[in-house]
């Protein structure tokens, strides 16, 4: 049976690209004319851009337009223009087309190969359509997770991060594609390339509007999520996640959702201790798939139509494996494509529909499965068991760079144990943990309404965390006892967060005093500029004291 199923799908007429990639444009303009008049997302998003024309808020209601709000960023305006300025119906036809067609040109240009492809075109069509339906963002955030990770993988560093700073800017989403910064083979280009194109496009809808208007929508998007958030705990078509789900089947709403964050974020970090798993493809893209599901699932705002984002991680995750998938695998692949994707359709029992999977989220059940049986994959399973001809198929097989050697400094030579490769690879890193840790403060302090102290802890403690493991096996190749650099890698963050938190605070309120904005903005400076003295000190203790190499 099983040799018959695989002879149907290798028929030449399913695998044949012209067909699919018809398909997938059928399929937009199938959803722009069936809710050419059921359009309100769109009349939101097609808002956004005359709103900032008009330099009129965009975080509040108009009931006369549109129902619900808008909680997309002010970047937003500029990528929604062209399909904005043309007819509604224009606008719509456009929009759906190009939401399919960007995500199948983002499988395409990927390194994944045609039997992979091919799969996760098929595999995700009818999903595709769901969130079409909702003429949702979430497809375009889908492509620009998608092309992050390979456009790294093709040292196209630059433009990936041109693709995360959009995908941040307009839906946070995008920020996970920091994910794959331990991929990358210039990560001096990316850091530098993440800064110049989030102040690019940080200025961009300047173009249309004005400066004070922009940095004031910034600052009233940032507090609209924290009040949506609130909102998405109660609504039965939001936290349609594993969050969502836990909460509407233990019936509590009492818990914080950092009680499942916290886990969630370890078994997603687990993974990067197997650092001699990272030169095979199939690794890194099992991490895609990790990371294509992890933020639906940790997310309070995932909805249904967002699912085409984990759903592509599920197919990548099933294709990516070296090993042969056992019927487990398989049974678990058809729960995902029956309870996850066809489950809001009318191809699904409406009793079951609206008594069971909607009260509960279960949604989410089939993708959090996977995504755990993912993780313990990660961390047993050997990833270079491909054969040697797939392996140059995939891109897997890389020349070796030669180590540049550093520069002479002459009369400086005192200054070489300072600045060499050691103190740009501890810049890099610091980079990193900043981003990864800064990311996490704000998150928890704007949208889940965690204090100041609480917000900033978290951000060193799971940045201290990653910092431990890159900076002792990248940046220093600490050779010494484990426990003995722990003890002092936890010491010397301890007193480091201490020293410049606690003068952080009082100094902003000090500096901002006459200026009497808000609390919340104070804090939010104030966590900048604690950010920006931990990492000064954080430094001279860990080259000095914590990574310290014994005579």
């Amino acid at each position: 049976m099983r040799n018959k199923i695989r002879s149907f799908l290798a028929h030449p007429l399913l695998t044949d690209y012209r067909l699919l990639g018809g398909l997938w444009l059928l399929l937009g303009i199938i959803a722009a004319l069936t809710k050419l008049h059921a359009n309100n997302n769109f009349m939101i998003f097609r808002g956004v851009f005359w709103h900032t024309w008009q330099q009129l808020p965009l975080y509040v209601e108009y009931p006369a337009e549109y129902f619900d709000t808008n909680y997309y960023g002010p970047l937003f305006s500029v990528v929604v223009m062209p399909f904005a300025v043309v007819p509604v119906w224009m606008g719509m036809l456009m929009w759906c087309v190009a939401l399919a067609m960007g995500l199948y040109v983002a499988v395409r240009r990927s390194l994944l190969t045609d039997r992979q492809q091919v799969f996760v075109l098929w595999f995700c069509a009818h999903e595709l359509l769901t969130a079409l339906f909702m003429q949702q963002f979430n497809v375009a955030i889908a492509a620009i997770i998608l092309l992050s990770f390979f456009l790294i993988e093709k040292e196209r560093d630059c433009w990936a991060a041109f693709f995360i700073v959009v995908g941040t800017m307009v839906k946070l989403y995008g920020i996970v594609g920091l994910a794959f910064f331990f991929f990358s083979r210039h990560k001096g280009r990316f850091v530098l390339s993440l800064i110049g194109w989030s102040l690019i496009l940080f200025a961009l809808p300047m173009l249309i509007s004005n400066p004070e208007y922009v940095i004031g929508q910034y600052q009233e998007w940032f507090a609209a999520l924290t009040s949506k958030n609130d909102l998405n705990q109660t609504s039965i078509a939001q936290n349609i996640s594993l969050l969502g789900m836990v909460r509407r089947i233990s019936g509590c709403m009492a818990y914080s959702d950092l009680w499942l964050i916290v886990p969630g974020l370890v078994l997603f970090a687990l993974p990067y201790l197997r650092l001699k798993q990272y030169r095979h493809m199939a690794f890194r893209q099992t991490l895609l798939a990790s990371v294509l599901m992890f933020c639906v699932l940790f997310s309070t705002g995932s909805e249904s139509s967002g699912y085409i984002i984990a759903l592509v991680g599920v197919a990548v995750w099933y294709t990516a494996a070296p090993w042969q998938r056992s019927r487990w695998d398989v049974a678990l692949m058809v729960f995902a494509f029956v309870l996850t994707s066809l489950s809001p359709s009318d191809l699904f029992p409406a009793y079951l529909r609206k008594e069971w999977v909607q009260p509960y989220a279960l949604k989410a059940l089939p993708v959090t499965i996977i995504w755990l049986k993912l993780c313990w994959e990660m961390m047993t399973k050997d990833y270079g068991s491909r054969e040697l001809g797939e392996l140059r198929e995939l891109g897997e097989l890389r020349e070796p760079r030669e180590p540049r050697e550093p520069r002479e400094l002459g009369a400086f030579r005192s200054l070489r144990a300072l600045f060499d490769r050691t103190f740009i690879t501890f810049l890099l890193v610091g980079v990193v943990n900043t981003l990864f840790g800064t990311a996490i403060m704000f998150i928890l302090y704007n949208a889940f309404g965690c204090s100041y102290w609480v917000s900033s802890f978290c951000d060193y403690f799971f940045g201290s965390i990653l910092s431990y493991f890159l900076n002792k096996h990248f940046t220093f190749k600490f050779q010494g006892s484990t426990w003995q650099s722990i003890l002092r890698f936890a010491l010397n963050i301890v007193v480091c967060y201490l020293i410049a938190y606690s003068a952080a605070l009082p100094l902003t309120r000090y500096a901002l005093e006459s200026m009497h904005f808000s609390k919340t903005i104070v804090e939010n400076i104030a966590m900048l500029v604690g950010t920006v003295l931990f990492m000064v000190i954080n430094y001279l203790g860990q080259k000095f004291y914590a990574f310290k190499q014994s005579s």
